[in-house]
């Protein structure tokens, strides 16, 4: 089922679309190195010369030193360009498919039923998501939320009444991405609490919102949940 976008479901592609390569993507590991090339120069050479009072423009090394700086600087900032160019033709497709459902001005309705619900919460801004089980077996995640009132630990339901024994999820019908959740059905309070894990959020390792996942239920927990 289709229905017209929503001004914040527009306002929601129209961000990603944007700024999926933002100035936060260009900072690669490459280009952190290439700044700590310069910083460590600097604390490892500058600050011992200048407590030492030496006057640098008269040292004999220092056209040998910075050009060695300089080089290193360079190869990391060419690697991170290079991360950068790859991480564009990667993320191309997901563009171009935002675009286009802004530009359809329309969003796919699916329709849920869900049995159960585990709640996993940011271990550091206390955003809350959820893992589904739905009726049919499948283990779906849905996020993210922020607290309501601030209080990652309150059992109150998230705006638009999710979790719900019955819930529909608007997409983007090329993206696929995830723009509102709504529950239809009754409050479906959850069975279990964890935090989610810092190696999750780190590695990447935790789905995209709407993606039916392949651990098993009994697993959720310790498949996503801080390490012991």
């Amino acid at each position: 089922m289709n229905r017209p976008l929503t001004d914040s479901e527009r306002a929601t592609l129209a961000l990603q679309a944007a700024f999926a390569l933002s100035f936060g993507s260009f900072l690669a590991p490459s280009l952190g190195r290439a700044l700590l090339t310069l910083l460590a120069g600097f604390l490892l050479l500058g600050v011992p010369l200048t407590i030492a009072k030496v006057d640098f423009a008269a040292w004999p090394a220092k056209d040998l030193l910075v050009l060695a700086i300089a080089g290193v600087f360079a190869f990391w900032a060419g690697v991170a360009a290079r991360d950068y160019r790859r991480k564009c033709r990667d993320l191309a497709p997901r563009q171009e498919a935002l675009r286009a459902d802004l530009a359809g001005g329309v969003a796919e309705v699916e329709q849920y039923r869900a049995t159960n619900a585990i709640r996993a919460i940011g271990p550091v801004t206390g955003e809350r998501c959820y893992f589904v089980r739905l009726d049919d077996g499948r283990v779906m995640f849905v996020g993210f939320w922020n607290p309501p009132d601030g209080d990652p630990g309150t059992e109150e339901p998230e705006v638009g009444g999710f979790p719900a024994t019955e819930f529909e999820m608007a997409y983007g019908p090329r993206s696929r991405i995830v723009l509102d959740v709504i529950g239809r059905g009754s409050v479906l309070a959850p069975s279990e609490t964890f935090t989610l894990g810092h190696h999750v959020l780190k590695q990447g390792q935790l789905p995209e919102s709407g993606a039916v996942i392949e651990s098993s239920w009994a697993n959720i927990a310790r498949d996503y949940g801080a390490e012991s």
